[in-house]
């Protein structure tokens, strides 16, 4: 249940950082054709792209690590794996709980980053052209550390079940690599 409410809403974030991205990509060209048509660029774009990068990292992180397309390094592991597969399994339950660990350190420096732009009303860019508050940034980076959290954990939790019970063990499954 915890496992597809969480799958559900990395999908929905997914989604949004996608969106995010025809945003950007469209305010990016609108800049390029006011710049160069026009000779007047819009303002903002660059704040909104510098904060926008960020946000679509954020956003979409969850899904791509609930997905295994993270991109790493895994022939070591899989060698590991034929010859001894709780070791191996040992290792992603080390590599599962770094992962929720410093996604935790992640979150907790960020939350007071978060309230102290909600209540002082932090933004960025110039004053009277274009400024977009930085609460929102904040605000999804940690909420997507926690969800990574809670998936990192969920993980750890099914490698150590694969440990004590090798016949419950998935086996390492080579990762996708995106281009």
């Amino acid at each position: 249940m915890v496992t597809r409410l969480l799958s559900w809403i990395a999908l929905v974030l997914n989604a949004a950082g996608t969106v995010l991205i025809l945003i950007l990509s469209g305010l990016m060209n609108a800049d390029i054709i006011g710049r160069g048509v026009f000779s007047h660029p819009l303002n903002g774009v660059n704040e909104f792209a510098s904060m926008a990068i960020v946000a679509i990292v954020f956003l979409q992180i969850t899904d791509a690590t609930a997905a295994n397309r993270l991109t790493r390094s895994d022939m070591v592991l899989l060698m590991i794996q034929k010859r001894a597969p709780r070791a191996a399994q040992a290792l992603e339950a080390l590599f599962d709980l770094g992962g929720a660990v410093l996604f935790a350190i992640l979150a907790n420096a960020v939350w007071p980053l978060l309230a102290d732009a909600w209540r002082e009303g932090e933004f960025i860019g110039v004053e009277g052209i274009a400024t977009f508050p930085t609460w929102p940034l904040d605000a999804i980076v940690v909420f997507s550390s926690f969800l990574l959290v809670l998936h990192f954990a969920i993980k750890v939790i099914a490698d150590v079940r694969g440990i004590v019970r090798p016949a419950a063990a998935v086996a390492v499954q080579p990762q996708e690599h995106a281009i």
